[in-house]
């Protein structure tokens, strides 16, 4: 019975520290998108990643310091048609998603931030 216990408060205990991980509503290429999410301990490490090959990412933080806050706001420098999504993980590993979002055609024609 007490070992039963102890792995249910061990249980709740994993799952406290959970990542929840807003996508933005959009992505417009090379323009800035903000991710934002609750949950976690600081420093944390924000990544965004093509849905084809979860593999082909670009991490965000800033030098000389990874973000310690819950949002991070950053240039889309992906090229449009792409779907991508959101990663955040923690300074203990935990590890959260966001939904996926399609990069949108930047309208001024912009593209400089994929040289």
């Amino acid at each position: 019975m007490l070992s039963s216990f102890a792995f249910l408060v061990a249980f709740a205990a994993a799952g406290a520290n959970a990542i929840t991980v807003t996508a933005p509503s959009s992505a417009v290429m090379c323009n800035e998108a903000t991710v934002s999410w609750s949950g976690g301990e600081p420093p944390f490490e924000v990544r965004i990643n093509a849905v084809e090959d979860s593999n082909d990412s670009l991490v965000f933080y800033y030098a000389p310091n990874k973000p310690t806050g819950t949002s991070v706001t950053h240039p889309v420098c992906w090229e449009s048609g792409r779907e991508v999504f959101w990663t955040v993980e923690d300074s203990q590993g935990e590890k959260g998603k966001s939904s996926s979002v399609a990069v949108e055609v930047n309208p001024d024609g912009n593209d400089d931030c994929l040289d």
